[in-house]
């Protein structure tokens, strides 16, 4: 699926409304630094954009950014900005299970 190209305003508005009390300075930062990847990988934006939110303040504690982090790529996603999606480690079953039971 080709990505959708984000407006500027559009990653802005998503930031303010994610991080309360962003100034526009911060927030032209972070969004330069959103709309410089090729996708949105939920990893890699909690490794470069968290320890900012917890320096400028955004964030109180590094899981507080990292959750933040989440929640901004989740509202990009929703705003057709695709990419790379962290996936859940997948397990084994222990046995054998009819997946009807498991979807119901």
């Amino acid at each position: 699926m080709p990505q959708q190209m984000l407006q500027h305003n559009d990653v802005q508005r998503v930031l303010s409304d994610t991080l309360n009390g962003i100034d526009q300075d911060t927030s032209d930062y972070f969004c330069g630094m959103i709309m410089d990847t090729d996708g949105v990988n939920e990893e890699e934006l909690q490794e470069t954009l968290a320890p900012f939110l917890e320096s400028y303040g955004l964030a109180d504690t590094e899981e507080d950014a990292k959750e933040k982090c989440s929640i901004l790529c989740a509202a990009l996603r929703l705003l057709g900005m695709h990419g790379v999606t962290v996936v859940a480690e997948v397990k084994q079953l222990d046995k054998a299970s009819k997946m009807n039971r498991l979807v119901s």
